[in-house]
């Protein structure tokens, strides 16, 4: 998978900051909107408020994610 989100799915990604060696991107879904496949380079989130997500991977396999507002993983 090799489909960077800003390109795939503009209207959830949005770059805010880019330099050679750091990406910030603003993310932002309203209820059950959905995206298109794509990958993350490994990095840090800073959840702004709360969220609850469900991701739909290959393989028929799912991951939920719940966060709070704050929170950095």
């Amino acid at each position: 998978m090799t489909a960077d989100p800003v390109e795939v799915d503009s209207k959830h990604y949005k770059v805010e900051f880019e330099t050679e060696r750091v990406r910030v991107l603003r993310i932002n879904y309203a209820p059950h909107e959905k995206s298109v496949m794509h990958r993350h380079p490994p990095g840090i989130a800073v959840i702004l408020s709360d969220c609850d997500f469900r991701f739909y991977l290959p393989e028929h396999k799912t991951q939920e994610i719940i966060g709070k507002a704050g929170e950095v993983s």
